[in-house]
């Protein structure tokens, strides 16, 4: 017994030398450990599920194939950018939820395309100085009460939408009194407000004659019979849509049926109510329907920068410029843009290691001349803290956007007031 437990002693020893001999050859061979994947994470709202998730999830996809484009071409110096996403359903209080796990994963910019939600967390992305990005206008509590402001979004106050559909009207108008006009619009916080108060005011500015809104629910409408007769009943000339999703196909439907155009009403919506992808559920019910835009459609194959839209969304999604819509651009394409120029600008002047969501805040308001070829080049202060400058009108002909008025400056009033330093 004495000489086996010698024996295994001796190999033992061996054994253990033999593996040192053999970790420190391995050793000069092994190379070093990679260095640590320099990443930065943009925050999605998101709605791929839900009543706006018709239209909603071409802005999605635009934003996300901008992002996976940036990493493609190498990133920003090196840098990954992550989006990470939430699919809130468009739902309010899904955006608390959301914006609390967005903190977790260590976001340092938030996109949105739903106002109500922006109201929501705006609160929240001050404490926690997370810059936001919405894809419309403002609404005054979108403002943040310090000096330093939070939020950035796709247009001015959003009351001055409404300016320049009244503008528009007014414009167009060729009748011997003044035009009347109205609005068929979504119930939530940022429509009362945008049309409450826009409304009366540019009637009285520009000589028209202010019938009255009707206010429809956000989503879930099945019908929306009752609203449009009401306010066909006041001979409005020109009503303003501003409804969503799966209730822009009713609305949609439902004036064709009641047949809102043949009395002699022009309906026009604003940016981002019905699209292509509403276009191609209605078919011919969409026909004559006025439409505000801040990008060409993807259809506009001529336009500089949509080459490249286009190129992107094939190679990573398989659509064709008749798959898509305004939404891929003028939501999508163009906030994750602005999102990954500010993180561009951030990190040229506090490097990797110095990002924040404060230095992100910094990038995003120093954003000079940014030229995507979808619209006038981009340009954000703190006194002028939105996207774009002007808007297109197209209008629906034979199931596509057809170009009729080139870029209109819209009037900015309630900005000018609201952004007052």
């Amino acid at each position: 017994m004495t000489k086996v437990s010698e024996r295994l002693k001796s190999f033992g020893v061996v054994a253990v030398s033999a593996g040192l001999i053999l970790a420190l050859l391995l050793g000069s061979v092994v190379p070093a450990q990679a260095a640590e994947e320099k990443v930065v994470k943009i925050g999605l709202y998101c709605a791929f599920t839900g009543a706006v998730a018709t239209t909603a999830t071409q802005g999605h996809y635009g934003t996300l194939d901008y992002i996976r484009w940036i990493n493609d071409q190498g990133g920003i110096d090196g840098v990954t950018v992550k989006g990470e996403w939430e699919d809130t359903r468009a739902e309010i209080p899904r955006f608390i939820s959301a914006h609390k796990r967005f903190i977790h994963k260590g976001v340092l910019i938030e996109i949105s395309p739903l106002a109500g939600g922006t109201e929501t967390v705006v609160g929240m992305c001050q404490r926690d100085e997370i810059p936001h990005i919405y894809a419309d206008g403002f609404t005054p509590p979108m403002v943040t009460s310090s000096p330093t402001q939070w939020v950035v979004c796709n247009l001015g106050v959003a009351r001055d939408v409404i300016g320049f559909f009244c503008k528009w009207a007014a414009e167009d108008w060729t009748g011997g009194r003044p035009a009347r006009i109205g609005g068929l619009v979504s119930d939530d916080v940022v429509h009362r407000d945008a049309a409450g108060v826009g409304f009366p005011y540019y009637a009285e500015k520009l000589g028209l004659d202010y019938v009255g809104s009707e206010y429809i629910p956000l989503l879930g409408v099945i019908d929306s019979s009752v609203e449009q007769l009401r306010l066909a009943a006041k001979k409005p000339d020109y009503v303003l849509l501003c409804v969503y999703g799966a209730t822009a196909t009713t609305v949609t439907k439902d004036q064709a049926r009641l047949e809102m155009q043949n009395r002699g009403i022009k309906l026009m919506t604003d940016m981002f109510a019905i699209d292509e992808s509403i276009i191609r559920i209605v078919g011919r019910d969409a026909e004559g329907i006025y439409k505000m835009a801040i990008t060409p459609p993807p259809i506009d194959i001529e336009s500089p920068g949509m080459k490249l839209v286009l190129e992107v969304a094939k190679k990573y999604r398989g659509l064709s410029p008749e798959d898509m819509s305004l939404w891929y651009t003028q939501v999508g394409w163009v906030t994750g843009a602005v999102a990954v120029e500010a993180l561009r600008l951030a990190i040229e002047k506090v490097g990797y290691e110095g990002l924040s969501g404060r230095a992100l805040r910094d990038g995003l308001f120093s954003i000079r001349d940014l030229d995507l070829g979808l619209m006038h080049p981009v340009t954000i202060t703190e006194e002028k803290p939105y996207i774009a400058d002007l808007i297109r009108v197209y209008q629906v002909q034979q199931g596509r956007l057809v170009l009729v008025n080139d870029w209109t400056g819209y009037p900015t009033d309630f900005t000018e007031e609201l952004f007052e330093r």
